[in-house]
């Protein structure tokens, strides 16, 4: 994906890639101050290939019956809040090429500032060496506050 590419979702927009896809939604919530996840994934029956993708923001959805019948202990942020913004992909067969067919970019939330965007789980990145290190440290039992 090229650095200086439009990062303005919407429909009709075509990637080469599913993984093109994917790493645009994750600039454009970095861009925008929100997290992200992938929702769902249809595949063919015939030969496996994916044929339709959905991105969503990381709290997309209701909270689930057994979040109301627990005890809190600690004043927490709700974990979904029903936010509607999407992005789903679908692979066009003659070209290969995976198209926008629904974009919405409404929230219902108030979005990170562009100070805490890098606390978003999406957007948690750490080098190879670093994570050599990591790994390193801990096949040697060394525990991450000793570590530094």
């Amino acid at each position: 994906m090229d650095a200086n590419a439009d990062l303005n979702p919407r429909v009709g927009m075509e990637f080469d890639t599913l993984e093109d896809a994917w790493e645009f939604w994750v600039k454009y919530g970095r861009q925008v101050g929100f997290d992200v996840r992938k929702h769902y994934i249809n595949k063919s029956k015939n030969d496996g290939k994916v044929t339709s993708r959905g991105f969503v923001y990381a709290k997309q959805g209701i909270p689930g019956k057994e979040k109301e019948d627990m005890i809190c202990t600690r004043n927490q942020d709700d974990t979904r809040t029903n936010c509607p913004v999407r992005l789903y992909v679908s692979l066009v067969q003659e070209s290969g090429k995976f198209k926008v067919y629904d974009f919405v970019g409404e929230h219902n939330h108030t979005l990170h500032l562009s100070e805490t965007i890098y606390m978003m789980r999406s957007q948690r990145k750490i080098s190879e060496v670093h994570a050599g290190l990591i790994e390193l440290a801990s096949s040697s039992r060394i525990k991450p506050k000793a570590s530094t």
